[in-house]
């Protein structure tokens, strides 16, 4: 088979999958609902790890702290927090989570709605310093940036500028006992209770039916069917 004949395969045997899942997601819920409403507990995950503004301040915060560790060390360093940049969800329609956003966009891999794209590639200030350095200014760069992993690939150290703004705004695990416990249960309950929720369990069921009637047996939830959908997306 032609390489081109084959990506069209791949891609129809995708689309395929992503509406067979859109259509067993939703019970009778028509194409105009509204996206999942909050759950009990997503005040308090708002309240420990922040909004989304919170989080675009405080990504700032760390970008303007890394600035000045490196230029502390001799660096230029150009804050950058545009990667951190919010969306407004309410705005985007189809609503992502809706029937409607999942028949149109699936999962989003290949195409998203206006309002949740970029107008254009996304580029970082600081490239173009990178690229007037020599071999050695950029590995002592990248060194003061990201400590010893940014050159031996190895895990970060707490020197490099990065990880020593990370631990200023968002602290970490081995000095902020509370903040561990509650990532720890929040882990704990998403792997071992919830699968065992009734509801979700009687739900997942039939929604695994719903899916082997549609062409795709062998999934048990849909996070498995979500996963098979970006395999074969990354196999194009």
């Amino acid at each position: 088979m032609a390489r081109g004949a084959a990506s069209a395969v791949r891609a129809a045997t995708v689309g395929a999958l992503l509406l067979a899942a859109a259509g067993c997601a939703g019970g009778d819920r028509s194409p105009s609902d509204e996206g999942p409403t909050a759950g009990p507990a997503d005040a308090y995950l708002e309240a420990a790890f922040g909004g989304t503004d919170e989080i675009a301040a405080e990504a700032l915060r760390a970008e303007e702290l890394v600035a000045a560790c490196m230029a502390e060390q001799g660096f230029e360093y150009v804050p950058d927090a545009s990667g951190y940049s919010s969306i407004d969800l309410s705005e985007i329609d189809p609503p992502p989570g809706t029937r409607e956003f999942a028949e149109q966009f699936g999962y989003g891999y290949a195409a998203l709605p206006e309002g949740m794209t970029t107008a254009g590639p996304v580029t970082n200030p600081n490239d173009e310093i990178l690229a007037a350095m020599s071999e050695e200014e950029h590995e002592a760069y990248t060194r003061a940036l990201w400590g010893d992993a940014g050159v031996d690939g190895g895990e970060p150290e707490p020197g490099g500028c990065f990880e020593e703004a990370r631990a200023q705004v968002w602290g970490d695990r081995d000095t902020d006992p509370v903040r561990a416990a509650l990532e720890d249960e929040i882990a704990r309950i998403d792997a071992e209770l919830a699968p065992q929720d009734p509801a979700v369990v009687e739900a997942a069921a039939a929604w695994s039916a719903c899916m082997a009637d549609a062409g795709f047996p062998g999934f048990a939830n849909p996070p498995q069917a979500e996963q098979a959908a970006w395999d074969r997306w990354v196999a194009f």
